[in-house]
């Protein structure tokens, strides 16, 4: 690296600080690499203003509502008497 790229380097570091020099570097690649970042389509419901109404809202209602279902005991009779498993 050159004297004046290390001063240039230098300089950023001081301005943006090391997370903001990376950040800009990684950006930088992603542009000139094509990556894509944002998806193509974007599935919203309601008036289109990105509020997560319709059909995303019931996507994640349905999601929390099978992860937040209580666990029950399960019982079974054995001879009469009820065994807790």
């Amino acid at each position: 690296m050159g004297e004046a790229q290390g001063v240039a380097y230098r300089e950023q570091v001081n301005a943006l600080g090391p997370q903001g020099v990376t950040l800009v570097e990684t950006l930088k690649v992603i542009g000139e690499k094509g990556v894509r970042i944002t998806p193509d389509v974007m599935a919203t419901g309601g008036n289109g203003d990105g509020a997560g109404g319709g059909l995303g809202t019931l996507l994640l209602l349905n999601l929390f509502r099978d992860q937040m279902k209580p666990v029950t005991s399960k019982s079974e009779s054995v001879n009469g008497s009820v065994k807790q498993r």
